[in-house]
């Protein structure tokens, strides 16, 4: 959960940087790290906020178990269904 916290404070630097590092009048270099600067902000605010927390799985946890796989009949079997 820390990760995502660091996350967010490294996307708003991202997203503001052109203007604290000075290089705002580069146009396609500004509007770059705004993209990306946004997209980490609202990627790491929907982790920390939009998860269900009764879905959340903790590092290292066990996997959730699969449903049984139907076995998959031969076409043999299926043409003799038909029959």
């Amino acid at each position: 959960m820390i990760e995502n916290w660091i996350e967010l404070f490294i996307g708003a630097l991202v997203l503001v940087s052109p203007w604290i590092l000075g290089f705002a009048d580069v146009s396609l270099a500004r509007w770059l790290n705004m993209i990306c600067g946004a997209v980490l902000v609202l990627v790491n605010v929907w982790m920390i906020y939009g998860k269900d927390p009764g879905t959340v799985v903790e590092r290292g946890a066990a996997a959730p178990e699969k449903a049984p796989q139907r076995k998959q009949k031969s076409v043999r079997h299926v043409v003799s269904d038909i029959k």
